[in-house]
């Protein structure tokens, strides 16, 4: 990160909201670096992937797909200016709440800074998302309010390279995962869904706003921000970040029953087009599973990370309601907040048809 940056950054402290956009803007450029060149041919290839992807889905029954004439082929640095205010929609909470925790002296001193931190920690989150994400599936948190299924080439490829993997069976997996999380997220009500329960978790952290007075008394100069909010807990780490569990545990269900139902969609999709999908799967978990900065939504922003290994149970999760209820109970999933399995209930599909109660649906618990 360039020093002139940080040595402008009391210029930019100026912020007519609750986040400093521009601000966030200067960080993230600086991270991101020069474009990367995609090539026509392979770009064209990810579009007609995304055609058959769309045609195995559909015929798969568990998902109405949404066109794959809207897959975005990119580079990183075209990934990072599509998705700067992707995540607005829980990072303008965020800085609300902390505005909202500031009294007294704090209070004048959030005026300024307060805007400038949540910018910063934005800018970094995305700079550092565009060098680690493969697509819009791969954030963690979904970029919502993104109309197409974007995927980021030079990382595919680099991914399928460093794993030794088939770059045209990852290519194929890339794109049908583009097309089944875009789909999902458009179903009516899906994205709303995910606002409400994340915006609530929200809601319920605690920041100890004394932790900022000690570290900028502490502050050497702008450099010094930099590095409180450089790591991978960011904010939570500064502000020593407390929350309501059970709210917590909410997200993670919510989070891990989406990525659940999209691996079984493209398992059912993949069929025998894939021979290598476990590879690929185990391949992208442990990518995944490996630290990096702000690879991970809220987690960058409030020091927390989600167990992705609850994917997995959210798939068997799924995997039951079908052989069991049928493909209708799928919608259940997605009907209200509370429907939304908890992380304690993607182990016991049982207990949670019982606590939702599917209509014209014979439920035996025995």
């Amino acid at each position: 990160m360039s020093d002139s940056i940080f040595d402008k950054l009391f210029e930019l402290f100026q912020s007519s909201g609750p986040v400093n956009w521009q601000l966030g803007n200067e960080v993230m450029k600086s991270i991101v670096g020069e474009p990367d060149l995609i090539e026509p041919r392979v770009s064209e290839e990810y579009l007609d992937l995304a055609g058959a992807a769309e045609l195995k889905i559909q015929g798969t029954g568990l998902l109405t797909i949404v066109t794959a004439d809207l897959l975005q082929p990119v580079d990183r640095r075209t990934w990072a200016e599509l998705n700067e205010r992707s995540f607005e929609w829980f990072i303008l909470p965020l800085a609300q709440r902390m505005s909202a925790m500031a009294d007294g002296p704090m209070a004048a001193m959030m005026g300024p800074l307060g805007p400038a931190l949540a910018g910063m920690q934005s800018g970094t989150m995305v700079g550092f998302m565009s060098h680690r994400v493969l697509g819009q599936f791969d954030t963690g948190l979904p970029a919502l309010g993104q109309k197409n299924a974007v995927l980021v080439i030079p990382a595919i490829e680099a991914f399928a390279e460093e794993y030794e993997l088939d770059a045209r069976e990852v290519r194929f997996w890339a794109a049908l995962r583009a097309v089944a999380y875009r789909s999902l997220l458009a179903k009516p009500g899906v994205e709303d869904l995910v606002r409400t329960i994340v915006v609530e978790f929200l809601e319920s952290v605690e920041f100890d706003m004394s932790r900022l007075t000690d570290a900028a008394a502490g502050a050497g100069g702008a450099m010094d921000l930099e590095g409180l909010l450089s790591g991978d807990a960011g904010i939570g780490q500064l502000l020593g970040a407390t929350y309501d569990t059970a709210k917590l545990k909410k997200v993670q269900g919510l989070l891990a029953t989406i990525e659940g139902f999209v691996d079984v969609v493209i398992a059912d999709a993949a069929d025998d087009m894939l021979p290598s999908l476990p590879r690929i799967v185990d391949a992208h978990t442990l990518r995944r599973s490996e630290p990096g900065q702000a690879d991970d939504g809220i987690g960058a922003m409030i020091g927390l990370r989600f167990d992705r290994g609850l994917a997995a149970d959210a798939g068997r999760l799924v995997r039951e309601l079908v052989e069991n209820w049928g493909v209708e109970s799928l919608d259940q999933l997605w009907s209200s907040a509370e429907s939304v399995p908890t992380a304690d209930e993607l182990t016991d599909s049982v207990g949670w048809v019982a606590r939702n109660y599917l209509p014209d649906i014979d439920i035996d618990l025995d």
